[in-house]
């Protein structure tokens, strides 16, 4: 049924590498950089004079970088597992 000769199974895995392995990566790590920033903008807010606009947006921010990150991880996770069925 599956078919084992080199030519399909390199182009699979070059499939799975530059449509999910890079992709996967460069989400991970805009994120970390997002997340890290956010990290920052807190600490300077508590040393800092704090605004409720500046903690609104940095809390807003927090939950849209959350809700991204599981957004995406879904959509990767389905398509691992339809193709590779």
């Amino acid at each position: 049924m599956h078919d084992r000769r080199t030519s399909y199974m390199t182009y699979n895995f070059v499939l799975f590498i530059f449509v999910y392995c890079i992709p996967l990566i460069i989400l991970f790590t805009t994120n970390t950089i997002i997340y890290l920033g956010l990290k920052r903008m807190r600490t300077k807010l508590a040393e800092g004079a704090k605004t409720d606009f500046s903690q609104r947006r940095i809390e807003m921010e927090q939950r849209i970088l959350k809700s991204n990150i599981l957004i995406e991880f879904k959509k990767k996770k389905k398509f691992l597992f339809k193709s590779f069925q």
